[in-house]
């Protein structure tokens, strides 16, 4: 928990050596663009605070019942598994005793990477529906250039496939 709350404020250029000198020169770029935010107030604010702890209930709550939950009989199951090893000729008993336990360790490992892969995802899920009702908060209409392709469809395909140039475009 610490490293990931490290990682979360600590910019990568800061991780060996101190760049936030005033003095230098050296990482102006990255004081100026990667390291300088626009401070957000109010409502906005706000808005960033929810889009964040939406993303990581949708995160734990998924992670839990789809994750989480189908572990728990494996989990039981395999760590008491005893294997009976007869008939393998190659290994012997050595690799068929740990069987259960490496096939545990493989779902676990599964189970690790979704976890990891998913923040992304919920992420870009939470953002888009958010990004969608600020933009009607603020009176935009995010299908009006939809609209605009398919009301002027028709025309473009007549202009462009069906029409001669003898032929009037209506």
């Amino acid at each position: 928990v610490a490293t990931v709350l490290f990682f979360s404020i600590m910019p990568l250029g800061g991780l060996f050596t101190s760049y936030m000198q005033k003095s230098s020169r050296r990482y102006v770029a990255s004081q100026t663009f990667t390291a300088s935010f626009a401070p957000l107030q109010g409502l906005d604010r706000w808005l960033s605070y929810l889009v964040w702890v939406t993303v990581f209930a949708a995160k734990y709550s998924e992670s839990y019942f789809f994750l989480i939950l189908s572990l728990r009989d494996p989990i039981r199951i395999l760590s008491t598994t005893t294997m009976r090893c007869t008939g393998e000729y190659w290994w012997g008993s050595k690799l068929c005793r740990h069987q259960s336990k490496i096939v545990l360790g493989f779902m676990i490992a599964t189970d690790f990477i979704l976890f990891f892969l998913d923040t992304y995802l919920w992420y870009i899920v939470v953002n888009t529906v958010f990004s969608v009702g600020k933009s009607f908060y603020l009176g935009i209409s995010i299908l009006t250039p939809w609209r605009n392709i398919f009301t002027r469809l028709p025309k473009r395909i007549y202009s462009k496939i069906l029409a001669t140039t003898d032929m009037e475009i209506k």
